[in-house]
């Protein structure tokens, strides 16, 4: 990446690994080397900070001579524009932040500006490191599961288990990737993001928001909602957050049908943790994965539903088992949700790669 050694041994964790993530994104979908150069392409990256878990803290205490060198290697901004410097992008590169929603944020951002022809491509995703172990002592808003474990939709959900990632996305119009011939996972046929405005609290969620929400992707996405199978929720296991999501959507699925258990759901949260701001990127891909290879994927801690949801009268039912993804007359179709404690909400409605296409990878020229 052509750095000093100095350079790069001041650089953010958080700005190295995003980098190393946006290398490999751009090579899976075989455009390695110099071939984004020049081009119209946008970075979209959600990332929030937190002043106990800063790297750039840890210089100022231990090496406060090379403040002046670090500089660029810890300002958040930059963790999405070094790519763009990098590989001589033109398009805008941003970091958003929206608390937990940020990454399917981004990614929201990125499918507008590409819709608007801002941009011809864009990258798009999240990354969450923390720094510093936690321990008992620390303190947490009270969100916090006493097991380390995220036992979403269960009885015995107390709370979400900490989790860090990242994840990238390289997106571009499904008809020029089609003639293009790149790499296709899966299609986002729309998207939309909201905000809770007053509710109980700041950070409390706002239910009929979260209903408003999914029927504004649903029109977005201009697709008939029963056609959906699977959800990929929110799930954080609070005992606050479950119940609300769940009746949210519960609310919008009977503005169109009253079929009880008639719709899959699950979070992989339950598999890796909350990953904060790169949490909607991870569901995402959780869901890309599951459309490629045709199943379903458990909702790992599931023994028995939260009491404080009356799942036998739901339209949903929490996927406890791998199952094979059967196919109607439609193609398959899930929904992806990304709540933000700051109130911004968003869903993402995606569909299996076009049958008949190609769909694999381009072989990269480096």
């Amino acid at each position: 990446f052509r750095m000093a050694p100095i350079e790069a041994e001041l650089l953010s964790p958080v700005q190295r690994v995003f980098l190393e993530a946006m290398v490999v994104a751009a090579e899976d979908a075989g455009y390695g080397g110099d071939q984004l150069n020049g081009t119209n392409t946008g970075v979209y990256v959600g990332y929030n900070s937190n002043n106990m878990n800063n790297y750039f803290s840890m210089i100022s205490n231990f090496c406060p001579d090379k403040m002046d060198l670090a500089l660029t290697g810890n300002i958040d901004s930059v963790i999405a524009s070094r790519f763009s410097y990098l590989y001589n992008l033109k398009g805008p590169a941003e970091v958003i932040d929206t608390a937990c929603s940020s990454s399917l944020v981004a990614v929201h951002t990125a499918c507008q500006a590409i819709r608007s022809k801002e941009v011809d491509m864009a990258f798009a995703g999240g990354i969450k490191i923390c720094l510093i172990p936690r321990n008992q002592e620390d303190r947490d808003i009270g969100i916090t599961s006493s097991s380390g474990r995220t036992k979403t939709f269960d009885e015995n959900a107390d709370g979400t288990g900490a989790g860090e990632g990242v994840g990238v996305v390289l997106l571009k119009p499904l008809l020029k990737a089609i003639e293009d011939h790149d790499v296709i996972h899966a299609v986002i046929k729309g998207s939309a993001i909201n905000q809770d405005g007053s509710s109980v609290g700041i950070t409390a969620p706002n239910s009929q928001a979260q209903t408003d929400v999914l029927i504004k992707a649903w029109e977005d996405a201009n697709i008939n909602p029963l056609s959906i199978q699977y959800y990929e929720a929110h799930g954080t296991a609070t005992n606050l957050g479950d119940p609300i999501e769940i009746e949210a959507l519960s609310k919008a699925i009977r503005k169109y049908t009253m079929k009880k258990q008639a719709f899959a759901i699950g979070s992989v949260k339950t598999n890796v943790g909350h990953l904060d701001c790169a949490s909607g990127i991870a569901g995402l891909i959780n869901a890309i994965m599951m459309l490629k290879n045709k199943k379903i994927a458990p909702n790992i801690h599931y023994k028995r539903g939260n009491k404080k949801i009356d799942f036998i009268n739901s339209p949903v039912y929490v996927n406890d088992k791998l199952r094979d993804w059967e196919k109607d007359k439609h193609p398959r179709r899930c929904g992806i949700s990304s709540f933000g404690i700051s109130g911004t909400n968003c869903h993402m409605i995606l569909e299996e790669a076009p049958i008949g296409k190609k769909v694999e990878s381009k072989v990269s020229s480096q």
